[in-house]
């Protein structure tokens, strides 16, 4: 859509885009150590409860209203901790904030998203693995040139819940995949 000078204006397009739809943004927090890593939702498999699989899982709306999925990212350090204190309302500007060296990035879910889960006993979706919050801005992870119809399909079919364990890279998923369709 051109504006009144004839220069294209995109924000026009995109919010009419998205008019019937809506942004999904998560708040995600870690603390820094040598690599970082986040988890970005959860893929439950109880019951084939995940959002990706029934629309409505923890979440407000159903899955395909929404447009986009944006992670909004805090990476921090523990600040030193101070001796517990029992502090007057007239003195609380005497409280130390308990954590520091905030860096933040704005990145769309399926761009920073890894191929394994977040912990060892459920299937949250982990975040990519690095010591570089860069990589988080700069949305380096697996899917990133996949796509993100292909990070959908990755996840909801994810089965690590139950000791199931189908894969954890791109390749075996790939065999996964084929091995499906030839109805093993």
């Amino acid at each position: 859509m051109a504006n009144a000078q004839g220069a294209f204006d995109f924000r026009a397009e995109f919010i009419q885009e998205i008019a019937e739809q809506h942004l999904a943004f998560e708040i995600r927090g870690v603390l820094t150590a040598n690599d970082r890593i986040l988890t970005l939702g959860t893929d439950t498999k109880v019951l084939n409860t995940s959002f990706l699989r029934n629309n409505t899982k923890n979440i407000a709306f159903p899955y395909n209203t929404y447009a986009k999925h944006w992670i909004l990212g805090f990476v921090y350090s523990r600040a030193e901790a101070e001796e517990s204190r029992v502090v007057t309302l007239d003195d609380r500007d005497t409280i130390t904030c308990p954590y520091e060296d905030v860096e933040w990035f704005v990145q769309e879910k399926y761009r920073v998203a890894g191929l394994a889960p977040g912990s060892g006993n459920t299937t949250n979706i982990a975040s990519i693995q690095t010591a570089n919050v860069d990589d988080f801005r700069n949305g380096n992870g697996p899917f990133a040139d996949l796509g993100e119809e292909y990070f959908r399909e990755y996840w909801a079919n994810f089965g690590a819940t139950n000791g199931v364990k189908f894969y954890r890279t791109i390749a075996e998923f790939e065999q996964w995949k084929a091995e499906q369709a030839a109805g093993h």
